[in-house]
């Protein structure tokens, strides 16, 4: 009984220290443009929510500002080349840096798809992968990789193709079509051509 006097003590630390979380230690690989504004939203909420953040970008990034002081981490590489020599030095990259991510001991990694391979390092580093997507032209990716159901006679090939809606005459349905059918082909050439033969080096298996 001598300890009651306590009891309200020890009920205050209690509430006090309810509201403290451990959040996760995340890695983020953005887009650009609207990609990184869309999900730069979702990095400053995780880290509200006590969470660390680094951000992968690269120097020539048009809409990152690396050099800002932020309350997340950067880790830069540096680019000036063309877009085949960008990729391999993408595939370069992780491959030198992969035992310092792995020591950074991520908890998560969420990228933009249009960080290509993104999720062969997530699973490389042996975590789970967020996506965030905010739209692929005639909704490929989304057809192709998430599985979700885009019937052409239905769906527009784009929201930009503001004249096509869910109801299409004949010649817009055809025109539907031929959208999907275009941006289908070369996203699977560019997948066989460019990033099958990473895949295939790093995990065993090709895309």
């Amino acid at each position: 009984m001598k300890f009651r006097h306590l009891l309200p003590l020890a009920a205050l630390l209690l509430l006090c220290g309810s509201e403290i979380t451990f959040g996760g230690n995340v890695l983020v690989l953005p887009g650009e443009y609207s990609h990184w504004i869309n999900m730069r939203s979702i990095v400053d909420e995780l880290l509200a929510r006590n969470n660390s953040v680094t951000v992968l970008a690269h120097s020539a990034s048009p809409t990152i500002n690396y050099s800002q002081k932020e309350n997340f981490k950067y880790i830069v590489f540096k680019i000036n080349m063309d877009q085949q020599d960008a990729i391999n030095l993408w595939m370069n990259f992780i491959d030198s840096w992969m035992t310092s991510l792995k020591k950074s001991n991520f908890d998560a990694v969420l990228y933009d798809p249009m960080m290509m391979c993104s999720d062969l390092l997530a699973e490389t580093l042996g975590v789970p992968h967020v996506v965030s997507l905010r739209l692929s032209y005639t909704y490929t990716l989304e057809r192709l990789c998430g599985q979700m159901p885009a019937p052409p006679s239905y769906v527009p090939a784009a929201a930009i193709q503001g004249h096509l809606t869910d109801k299409m005459n004949f010649m817009e349905r055809l025109e539907n079509m031929i959208l999907y059918i275009v941006h289908t082909t070369i996203f699977r050439l560019q997948v066989i051509l460019t990033y099958d033969k990473h895949y295939t080096k790093m995990s065993g298996r090709s895309l």
